[in-house]
């Protein structure tokens, strides 16, 4: 996917999360607005690489946009240790959960994927993770693909 980012961002191997273009007069009148809003609000994007064309007349980035190329990036997550198979499809459902806020929160509940997200499991990085409520899971790396 081609997009504007802040020149900023624009390094091969950056993660960001979209999170819309401003509703602000500046971006509403900006001609760059459809390529800087191209992508899917809420979702984790890495660069993949910078196309080297600045465009500087920004009124949001202080330094302007950049045009570069992005992909759903990999996201580090915790699932019950049956669906932790490397190349296997899983549809993502956060657990049903009351301790949100434990150490590994942030594992059960990323960033970037929602309910009902179709994902490529990447790589397994650990098959005997203890969580909070005293469950083993699995830690793995997985790629949105879409929803289910």
């Amino acid at each position: 996917m081609i997009t504007l980012i802040g020149k900023r961002l624009a390094k091969p191997g950056q993660e960001f999360i979209h999170y819309g273009v401003s509703n602000s007069r500046e971006c509403m009148g900006c001609k760059l607005r459809k390529v800087c809003d191209n992508l899917e609000v809420g979702r984790r994007y890495v660069v993949k690489s910078s196309m080297n064309k600045p465009h500087e007349e920004c009124k949001i980035h202080d330094e302007g946009v950049m045009l570069v190329e992005v992909e759903p990036a990999e996201i580090q997550l915790l699932l019950p240790p049956e669906l932790v198979v490397e190349g296997a499809i899983i549809t993502f459902m956060r657990p049903d959960c009351t301790k949100t806020l434990c150490e590994k929160g942030h594992l059960c509940f990323p960033d970037g994927i929602r309910d009902g997200d179709r994902c490529e499991v990447l790589k397994v990085l650990n098959t005997n993770v203890e969580c909070a409520l005293g469950s083993k899971v699995a830690l793995a790396s997985v790629r949105v693909r879409g929803r289910a």
